[in-house]
């Protein structure tokens, strides 16, 4: 399950004399909420130079990613395709709307990737509906390692908790 994180960071780029505060925004595979809000401060730490605030995270519905090895690939695309199911009883078409996010450097190399790579093997009619930039910084996969480490650090949180009651 994804999650949708907005934070508020602040931190020095090569752009920047002194610290200034950055909103952005990340996907974060987890299982919990909870675990998506740990992961995201903790992938962000390395790059803050003062607080890290997370604004607010919410589940996303999405159906697929489609990531690229191109390094010129700097933004996500949101993909919102309509599949199209005929119901043979009621003699209708039957359109289910579906999420992609598509890791691309422009809108047109989004659409062609996302139907060069992910829509090549679906064997089901569709339409691409609306492709629109946003504003989504990283895409943190799940690992077997932080999932590990969010456990662990929900122990330590529990077992401070128990020694201060």
């Amino acid at each position: 399950m994804y999650y949708e994180c907005k934070i508020k960071i602040d931190k020095i780029t090569q752009e920047d004399v002194a610290p200034r505060t950055y909103n952005e925004v990340y996907f974060v595979d987890a299982m919990t909420l909870a675990e998506a809000e740990s992961r995201v401060l903790k992938e962000q730490a390395p790059f803050a130079s003062g607080p890290i605030e997370v604004e607010s995270c919410k589940k996303v519905k999405l159906t697929g990613i489609v990531e690229t090895d191109n390094p010129a690939a700097d933004k996500y695309f949101k993909i919102k395709v309509m599949f199209v199911n005929y119901d043979e009883e009621r003699q209708k078409e039957k359109r289910v709307a579906n999420y992609f996010y598509v890791h691309s450097a422009t809108l047109l190399d989004a659409v062609k990737l996302f139907q060069d790579e992910e829509m090549k093997n679906w064997q089901i009619d569709y339409e691409v509906v609306s492709v629109t930039d946003t504003p989504i910084m990283d895409i943190y996969k799940f690992s077997a390692e932080s999932a590990t480490a969010a456990v662990t650090s929900r122990s330590e949180e529990t077992v401070a908790d128990e020694k201060k009651n």
